[in-house]
């Protein structure tokens, strides 16, 4: 079993390594791998930039509310944000 180290870091490596071995599917693999695996990426930096707003509106409301300032279009926008969340897991979850 290949590593994934090996597979981000040095595709055409594997792919010359398969190509060897004169199998076609195998090369149909590693090119679907690869596009999942770049999309399993993309889903999990944006599960991690929507933790991170989220943080960073929590923070907001916590120092508007010191203020006693207007905190409801920043536990609106909160609000949404747990969807989004799990929403995202899911789909990152199917390149898993």
């Amino acid at each position: 079993m290949l590593d994934i180290k090996l597979i981000r870091e040095k595709p055409e490596l594997v792919r010359r390594n398969l190509e060897r071995r004169h199998d076609p599917g195998k090369l149909g693999l590693l090119d679907a791998l690869i596009e999942d695996d770049a999309r399993w990426r993309e889903k999990v930096t944006e599960v991690n930039r929507l933790r991170r707003r989220r943080n960073e509106i929590s923070s907001e409301i916590a120092k508007v509310m010191k203020e006693d300032g207007d905190v409801s279009s920043l536990r609106e926008e909160a609000g949404g944000i747990p969807k989004l969340i799990v929403d995202t897991e899911t789909e990152r979850d199917v390149y898993a």
